[in-house]
């Protein structure tokens, strides 16, 4: 981790005046019900969210979509032959009269493309993007409301564009996404046209830009290539009749001309405009790295079961083919789409698990958790001989699963942020549900940010690690809450007892405070209160009831 730690400040966001948090091993937002506990977590999630590499691609997409290459680049062509295109036919009419049946080469040029680069543009796109997630998640486009470690999202734009893109970056032979099958605009004379056709299925033709080299400098980008046409009897019978085909793309629509060197320009144009958005984007979210020490991120929302149920019902198939897995994945306000995502991670970790990770679970659940290979669904199989699939099984063992499942994938140094990890669970299940983050924040070496309403749970942390509480002694506890012998080493990431570092913080009132030791053993902020008031309130009421009698 970075020396300082990660100190992360939020303000003027939602119902957060001025929060300030030291992120440690395992840090707990407590508060009143609609206080800003969720806005907390998802802003600090938004902040580091390139580190989650399922929502970089979703950033890279958004970001894609949005680029217009004039926007990025300008270009310029020098040393190409303006009358390519006749040049091509014409070759194009001796090949079919020939009947070429060799693989040679019928044409090559070489063609240089000049680029002088447009930070502003993309860095005002990227800044657009994260202006729109961040109003999804929080319903405000303020880039500077959140600072980890002194800096803000819109600085550690401004700095990874102002990064030159230098080095020289070269295309493999073997990435084929512009090779073209060469394709022959319809003509005046009908029978021309088909008799050509016809020869070009048989005997085919691919144009190929070929020892494809991008230069990047701070005077900008050139990209040099040579084009060649080429006789291929290995691609016979390949052609699609009547349409360009652009390999491993999907088909073009059917041109009345069809300008190769402009389809090249555009396809390196597009190349490159990739290469910049991936540039600096790997600039920010290396930013991102140094400054917080993680090396992931992963945010696991409220509502898990029921996702958990969805997931499982669409047997591992992320985006269906149920509606509703379509629906969840586009809600704005919280990252559902790479939950899913983690979930299907997790699954697949399952079989490669460690014993002791697998040792723990079984306890904890009262059985395990399994992919079945046969539906791809996941079961809960609580004894050797019986099983049934995750829907049927109790809140415990799914709510725990969906939990469970992102975790199993990750790393060390990875940060897990959590809502509300006691949501639908008995009390006994919250103390297990501490236990369980204590557990897996030291087997993993992960840090853990969770917000929530049990005094239980909260407790049950606050206990075992500032009073370094034995492995065994734990072991004692779960005895007595499931009434039932637990096997020796069953906890045995609890036995190091490492230096875990624990804090708790207070969200009233629009802003943060830290909870101390002492309060956290009397009386915790938020719920212990809540909890008082209630017995003194039962109590007065049935001594008015006495007096009155």
């Amino acid at each position: 981790m970075v020396e300082n730690g990660i100190k992360i400040k939020i303000e003027e966001i939602g119902s957060i005046k001025h929060a300030s948090f030291n992120i440690k091993d395992l840090t707990g937002i407590l508060g009143l019900p609609n206080t800003g506990k969720g806005y907390v977590l998802r802003s600090i999630y938004w902040f580091f969210q390139l580190l989650d590499d399922k929502r970089y691609q979703e950033i890279k997409s958004m970001i894609r979509k949005n680029v217009l290459p004039d926007e990025v680049a300008k270009f310029e062509v020098t040393n190409m032959n303006k009358s390519i295109e006749e040049e091509i036919k014409n070759i194009v009419s001796e090949h079919v009269k020939a009947s070429t049946h060799d693989n040679i080469t019928l044409y090559n040029q070489e063609i240089e493309l000049n680029y002088k680069l447009k930070s502003d543009g993309i860095m005002n796109i990227i800044k657009s993007v994260f202006k729109k997630t961040l109003t999804d998640y929080v319903n405000t486009g303020k880039l500077g409301a959140i600072k980890v470690n002194g800096k803000n999202i819109n600085t550690l734009i401004k700095e990874a564009i102002s990064e030159s893109p230098e080095g020289v970056k070269v295309y493999a032979e073997q990435d084929k996404r512009n090779v073209f099958t060469y394709f022959l605009a319809r003509t005046g004379n009908p029978e021309e046209y088909y008799k050509i056709s016809r020869a070009l299925r048989k005997y085919p033709l691919k144009v190929n830009p070929e020892n494809v080299k991008f230069n990047f400098s701070e005077k900008g980008i050139s990209a040099n290539f040579n084009l060649k046409l080429i006789a291929d009897k290995n691609e016979s019978n390949q052609i699609i009749f009547g349409e360009p085909y652009i390999t491993g793309r999907n088909p073009m629509l059917v041109y009345h001309d069809f300008p190769y060197t402009s389809i090249f320009i555009s396809e390196m144009t597009s190349r490159i405009v990739d290469y910049l958005i991936d540039f600096y984007l790997t600039n920010l979210k290396s930013a991102i790295l140094d400054i917080s020490g993680l090396s992931s991120v992963k945010f696991i929302p409220y509502g898990r079961n029921i996702i958990v149920q969805l997931f499982n019902n669409s047997a591992g198939d992320i985006y269906g083919p149920m509606e509703a897995l379509d629906v969840l994945s586009n809600l704005k306000n919280a990252p559902f789409s790479t939950y899913f995502k983690w979930l299907n991670a997790g699954k697949s970790s399952l079989k490669d698990l460690d014993d002791d990770i697998k040792r723990f679970f079984e306890v904890i659940m009262r059985g395990n958790i399994e992919n079945d290979k046969n539906s791809g669904e996941l079961k809960y199989r609580y004894s050797k001989d019986s099983s049934i699939s995750l829907n049927l099984s109790s809140a415990m063992v799914e709510e725990i699963t969906g939990i469970m499942l992102p975790v199993i994938s990750s790393d060390a140094n990875d940060l897990i942020i959590i809502e509300e990890p006691e949501a639908q669970l008995h009390i006994t299940t919250q103390i297990i549900m501490g236990i369980f983050l204590i557990y897996i924040s030291r087997k993993m070496n992960i840090k853990i940010i969770f917000s929530t309403h049990s005094d239980t749970m909260a407790f049950v942390i606050q206990h075992i690690i500032t009073n370094n509480i034995k492995e065994s002694e734990i072991i004692e506890l779960v005895k007595k809450i499931y009434k039932e012998e637990i096997p020796k080493d069953s906890f045995r990431a609890l036995a190091k007892r490492p230096e875990d570092e624990l804090v708790f913080y207070y969200i009233d009132k629009g802003n943060s405070q830290e909870v101390s030791e002492n309060n956290m053993k009397n009386n915790i902020p938020g719920i212990t209160d809540v909890i008082d008031d209630l017995f003194n309130w039962a109590f007065n009421s049935l001594k008015n009831d006495g007096d009155k009698n």
